[in-house]
């Protein structure tokens, strides 16, 4: 990552709820572990019902967050844009995807991986109950 990418980061990592209190070295450590990769419009990045693979923070672009209700019916959940993030809540429950997301533009996204993100919580309990407590409320947000 450039000076850029990484001050984008840094910056929305601590807009986020649950890692807003992270130290900096906590931060700092992080931060090595983030990927960037670029999805192209149409792609799909997350496939609901499937394992979760990472989180993701939205550095450029637009995703839609697309809900399947029976066969045929599917719900838009919600439009992401830079500074957004997803994944949290499969990776914290360890159940599959609970929507699907796909690329609404090309878009640009930095990825923690399962493994990363479970090894940072299980390194801190309190941020683990943080980000538990608000992906509870992102999936009754959903159901709505």
């Amino acid at each position: 990552m450039n000076k850029e990418e990484i001050t984008f980061l840094v910056k929305e990592l601590y807009k986020i709820d649950f890692f807003s209190k992270l130290s900096a070295d906590e931060v700092d450590s992080l931060l090595e572990k983030f990927y960037k990769h670029t999805f192209k419009k149409g792609s799909t990045i997350v496939r609901q019902g499937k394992p979760g693979r990472f989180f993701a923070v939205i550095y450029s672009g637009k995703v839609k967050v697309i809900m399947k209700q029976g066969l045929l019916k599917k719900k838009l959940l919600a439009e992401l844009e830079a500074g957004s993030y997803f994944g949290e809540i499969s990776l914290l429950s360890d159940e599959p995807t609970t929507a699907a997301i796909s690329a609404a533009a090309t878009t640009e996204v930095f990825l923690l991986n399962r493994t990363d993100f479970k090894q940072l919580l299980s390194s801190n309990h309190q941020l683990a109950g943080k980000i538990r407590a608000l992906a509870e409320n992102r999936l009754i947000e959903a159901s709505f």
